[in-house]
Formats: C-alpha cells, structure tokens, sequence
C-alpha cells in the first residue's frame, strides 16, 4: 500500500512517451547508494515500475524503473531531453543537478606564467524540479593546474568559511547548548593555529574567534 500511494503522489510518467508508469512486481534493483556502500551485498527487494504504453520503447526493451526513478536498462533509447529518468521523480532532478555536463566547456588554456599551462572551464550549475524543468542557472569557473589538479582559490575557501562561521553563530544565538555547532566554530579557531595554517584559514580563525567572544561560549 505505501508504495501504491508513493507512485500516486509523484506521477511517474515515462521518460520516453510521457504515459503513466505502473507499479510491477518487487525486484532486487541494485540503487547506486547500495553499490557503493556494500558492492558486494545482495540488493533489498524493491517495487518495480514499467510505462503502461503497450507501444512504448520503453516497454519494447523491457526498461524498468524503482520508486525513486532509477533506471534499469534502455542504455540506446533517445529520452525527452535525454533524461532516462521519468518525469515526477526525484532521480530526474538529481539528473539535471548533479550529471547534465552538456553546457560545460573549456574557456581557455593560460598560455604565461606564473599560470603557465592552466586551465579554465566554464561549469553550470543548475536548479531543478521533479520533472526535470531547469529552474535556475549560474556558471563557475574551475581552474585546472598544469599537473591536472582542481584548485580553489583561498578567496572562495574564505567566503565558504565565513558564511559557516555565521550560520553556526546565529544557531547558536537561538540554541546555546548545541554542542555540534559550539565545536564546529572551536575548530576553525584551532586549526588557525597550526603554524602551517593558509591566510584564509587564519583569517576564518580570526571571525570564529569574535563569534565566540560575542557568544561567551568559552
């Protein structure tokens, strides 16, 4: 019964012909969560779901999808906009979020020193509802050293660390005794202090120190 509702209450459509997905029988569907946390293990039985249109390539292939909208099979189907999940699942939106590459590209190869053969990418990033639909976009640049290494400059380390700094301050103005969030601001401040400690590290030591002295936590 409770994963009847939850196909109801997300509307699982086909990714191919948009048709209503229906609920087939329990399957051992490997999820990419348990694959990675034990790619040994014999995968839990799980409610499989198929496209109800008998016309469908989907169905032809023999395509099938779990509650959240994996996708077992059809690896050469051409999917609405090349999303093999379907549409009202949270795989969809993880799909847009977290894999759609398409957009990227590299804007540059820094051709003197002392950037000397670096390289400079252009990534989007994207919000996304369940049905895929791109509801905000914004690009970063990714610097890449001549030795293949992802660098982020201190400046994004810092903006990073100061505005966790001030969540974990406003937190603790409402709940004192949040022992997680009190420790989290104490190790800012101590890793400053290692004498190996970058400028941005220091400098966030710095913030977290004045946090906690407004505070009067220690």
């Amino acid at each position: 019964m409770y994963d009847v509702r939850m196909n109801i209450e997300k509307q699982m459509k086909c990714p191919r012909c948009k048709s209503d997905l229906v609920q087939g029988k329990d399957m051992p569907l490997e999820t990419l969560s348990e694959h990675v946390c034990d790619p040994n293990g014999t995968p839990c039985m799980k409610p499989s779901y198929h496209c109800s249109n008998p016309n469908c390539e989907a169905g032809h292939e023999h395509v099938i999808w779990d509650q959240d909208g994996e996708t077992y099979g059809g690896r050469d189907i051409k999917w609405i906009d090349d999303n093999n999940a379907p549409f009202g699942s949270f795989q969809r939106k993880c799909n847009v979020e977290i894999y759609k590459k398409d957009e990227n590209y590299q804007l540059c190869r820094i051709p003197c020193w002392p950037l000397k053969d670096w390289k400079v990418k252009v990534n989007y990033y994207y919000g996304s509802n369940e049905d895929g639909d791109i509801l905000s976009r914004k690009a970063g640049l990714e610097w890449i050293t001549n030795e293949g290494v992802w660098y982020i400059w201190g400046t994004s380390m810092l903006r990073f660390g100061l505005s966790q700094i001030y969540r974990d301050w406003k937190t603790l103005r409402s709940n004192p005794n949040d022992e997680f969030v009190k420790g989290d601001l104490i190790e800012y401040v101590e890793r400053a202090k290692d004498k190996d400690a970058q400028w941005w590290r220091k400098l966030s030591g710095v913030f977290a120190r004045l946090a906690i002295r407004n505070l009067r936590i220690a």
